[in-house]
Order: C-alpha cells, then sequence, then structure tokens
C-alpha cells in the first residue's frame, strides 16, 4: 500500500487485530484523488447481505476534499460496495475532520451526530493542564502517586500484555458489553507491533501487578485512546484517574513536536452522554465534548428495499447500536 495513502488506522495489522478477516480493503486513485477506506462487513441475518459500522477511534476515510471531488469518489465506492453485497454503512466521521463540512454532498448518504466525545487539545505544559484539572482529582493523583507508578508497556512483553488483555475483558464483563468490543491477548500482542500503536499500565509498586492499562493510537496529529482495563482492588484508588493524566502527559512530554495536537478521550456508554463514564472522560479533557458525526450510507437501494419487506433475521443481527436502529430499521427485522 503507498505510504502516502496509510495512516494507522488503515494498516492491515492493525485491522486484521481489531476485525479480523472481516475487513475489506478499497482503494482508488484517480484525477479526482486518492480514495481509501477499510469497511468492516457484518452479514444481515441469513440474507446474501452484509452491512458495515465502524467502532473503534475516529477515522474518517481518506477521500478527495474538494467539494467537486467528493460525489463522484462516494458514488465510486458505493458502485464498489455492491459487488461485495455491502448495501448500507455507518461511517464514522472525524469530529473535527474535514469530511463532515463536505458530507452533504455525498450521495445516497445523510448526516446524523451520534454521542458527544471528550476531546482535549494538546496542553502546552503538563504544570499548566494539571492546575486546570478538577480539585478532587488533584488529590485522587496525589494519593494515586504514593502507591502506583506509570510505565509503557513493551511490545515484546507477552506476559504482561495478556494481563492487561484480561483486564481489559474483565472491565468489559462488568458493563455486559458486546462481544465486538473484546480484544484478545493474542490481538493485543499484534496490535502492539502496529506502527503508531502503543500500551500504557499502571502497576501497584507493592506487587508490581498491572491495576490499569490503556490501548493507544497515534495517527494524523491525533491520540486515539481505545482500550481500556481497569481493575477492582480497594488498594488501587486513583488508578483510572493516573492513567488518564499519564496519557496526557505522554503527548506533552514525550510526543516529538506536532505529532500530537489533540487527544480523543472517547464517548460514554449513552448517546446522549449522561452516564458516569463520559463524566469522568470530561475531567480530563476539562469539560470539552464534541459530538461525533457519522455518514449513513445506503450503497443499494433496492435491496434495502427488499429487506424492509421481508423476514430476513433467523439469528437477530446483534449488537446493534441505537444510532444504526434509527438509520436502518431494515437490519431491525427479527
Amino acid at each position: 500500500m503507498p505510504e502516502e495513502i496509510m495512516n494507522a488506522f488503515h494498516h492491515p495489522l492493525f485491522l486484521t487485530a481489531m476485525y479480523g478477516q472481516r475487513w475489506r480493503h478499497y482503494h482508488a486513485i484517480s484525477p479526482m484523488g486518492n480514495f481509501y477506506h477499510a469497511p468492516v462487513l457484518q452479514p444481515i441475518g441469513n440474507s446474501c447481505y452484509h452491512y458495515a459500522e465502524a467502532w473503534r477511534g475516529y477515522a474518517e476515510p481518506q477521500a478527495p476534499t474538494e467539494r467537486s471531488q467528493i460525489r463522484d469518489a462516494f458514488s465510486s465506492y458505493s458502485m464498489w460496495c455492491r459487488k461485495q453485497s455491502l448495501i448500507c454503512e455507518l461511517l464514522r466521521l472525524d469530529p473535527l475532520g474535514k469530511l463532515r463540512q463536505l458530507a452533504n454532498d455525498i450521495p445516497n448518504g445523510r448526516v446524523v451526530e451520534g454521542q458527544p466525545v471528550a476531546v482535549l487539545d494538546k496542553p502546552d505544559s503538563m504544570e499548566q493542564y494539571r492546575a486546570q484539572l478538577p480539585a478532587a482529582c488533584q488529590r485522587n493523583l496525589r494519593s494515586a502517586k504514593k502507591q502506583l507508578e506509570v510505565r509503557l508497556i513493551a511490545a515484546g512483553d507477552h506476559h504482561t500484555l495478556a494481563e492487561a488483555a484480561m483486564l481489559h475483558s474483565q472491565t468489559l464483563q462488568r458493563v455486559h458489553a458486546a462481544d465486538k468490543w473484546f480484544v484478545q491477548a493474542a490481538n493485543l500482542q499484534l496490535l502492539s507491533s502496529t506502527p503508531g500503536f502503543f500500551n500504557v499500565g499502571v502497576f501497584n509498586r507493592s506487587d508490581n501487578s498491572i491495576v490499569s492499562f490503556a490501548g493507544c493510537l497515534q495517527e494524523g496529529g491525533r491520540l486515539h485512546v481505545l482500550l481500556v482495563g481497569n481493575g477492582l482492588r480497594a488498594d488501587c484508588k486513583g488508578a483510572s484517574d493516573l492513567l488518564y493524566e499519564s496519557i496526557v502527559a505522554l503527548a506533552v512530554e514525550r510526543c516529538p513536536r506536532d505529532s500530537v495536537n489533540r487527544i480523543y478521550f472517547g464517548g460514554g456508554r449513552s448517546l446522549d452522554g449522561s452516564d458516569s463514564l463520559m463524566r469522568f472522560k470530561l475531567k480530563f479533557s476539562l469539560g470539552r465534548a464534541v459530538s461525533c458525526s457519522y455518514l449513513a450510507l445506503i450503497h443499494d437501494a433496492e435491496a434495502a428495499a427488499s429487506l424492509s419487506l421481508s423476514q430476513v433475521s433467523e439469528s437477530p443481527v446483534e449488537p446493534l447500536s441505537e444510532l444504526q436502529r434509527q438509520c436502518f430499521p431494515f437490519l431491525n427485522q427479527e
């Protein structure tokens, strides 16, 4: 794949580790400009069709940025999708990216607003940043640093990566997360060899055990917090606060100048952002949230219409996000 069209989200190692063999590679070169995208296909019940939904990070397709080019570029993409039996797609846009401004010119699609996302512009200094954190958060951090320490987890440290993957799974199990969110130890090891991906661990000083973990991806001036795991040990209070503060510190103090301008902490567990997870993340974005926009694309209107009139699902399409149910009602067939 030519280097100029590849970012970390489009790297084959990242895609395979996150999505297995379900992703497809679309790359078009034309006078209109390059178009690169990697949709993740999922079957629609027992039909012959598929839909696509992105759920990791905020990486929109690499597409032409001129208004005069975007319509034809997406028309060609939809034609390719029909050949893959991919009939609809919920395409996540970068909340602060360029494609959102052009999305209304894209045929067969409409922009829908999703959940708020906690976003932080990289601070000039950690001293400045820490002074702006809530007072209770600052106290948690001072207490946590007495018994906990933060370390990057080496890509070759398979034992610690396996423990981090277990911590990640336990965290998801506590909130009854859907299967698609889980990443197994072998895949976390694969991710760790992907350009731009790194793992941060919080460890208990007394026994060197990992008590909190985040898998992050750096690309295009942005740092995405993609995977998180937290334990519940009573003697490790403040570990989550220390983890998030350390992610900011890595961006400020270790990342080369201009390689990271913005940190995406992600959203919460609800579409309106009223849940405790989102409130936690807002502490570290200093209260800033932006709406995550999606492009709901119908690649094959005839196939979508046929599904709307039929019962296609012996085994329900699962899981469906609330937003996806709104955009594509025909996926809700039972």
